[in-house]
């Protein structure tokens, strides 16, 4: 077993004189009265955190911000940003096909659905086509209806206005 040395102030000198020049006092200072007032501070915040249960976004909080969550955090953070970005600008509602709104109407209760609805769920664009191409459809079995039983425009009005 070896013999413990001990350096006497001159060897300090000799060894370290960078050290053996500071001065040997404590730089740091406590506050009068600190330590006999340190348990009664102790317990005043544990009975506080007993009483005054944290709200539901500080636990959160706190779970989430711990270091060994930190960046599980951040990734899923981050992921959930960039897949907002991605949706924002994936997502167009004029994608919206004829040939998808006649299988959603499909798959759904029809009897339930007016014509109101169905014209409210299209674009503005394709509801003015479906109605041009239905008015002339129309206007052309009726003109046809009307030359083939031979009836008069006189008679029409007559009873239109009758009604």
């Amino acid at each position: 077993m070896k013999k413990q040395e001990t350096h006497n102030d001159e060897d300090l000198k000799k060894l370290a004189p960078l050290l053996f020049s500071l001065k040997k006092e404590n730089p740091y200072k406590v506050p009068n009265g600190y330590f006999d007032e340190l348990p009664s501070i102790i317990q005043e915040k544990i009975i506080e955190d007993i009483l005054v249960p944290d709200s539901l976004w500080a636990r959160i909080s706190k779970a989430i911000f711990r270091p060994q969550f930190a960046w599980s955090s951040l990734s899923i953070a981050t992921l959930i940003f960039i897949g907002g970005l991605v949706f924002k600008s994936e997502y167009k509602p004029e994608q919206i096909s004829s040939q998808d709104i006649a299988e959603v109407i499909y798959h759904q209760e029809i009897d339930n659905m007016n014509e109101t609805d169905l014209i409210d769920a299209m674009p503005e664009e394709k509801v003015n086509t479906i109605k041009t191409e239905t008015n002339s459809k129309e206007h052309e079995a009726i003109m046809e209806y009307l030359l083939d039983n031979k009836i008069e425009e006189a008679e029409i009005v007559d009873q239109l206005n009758a009604i």
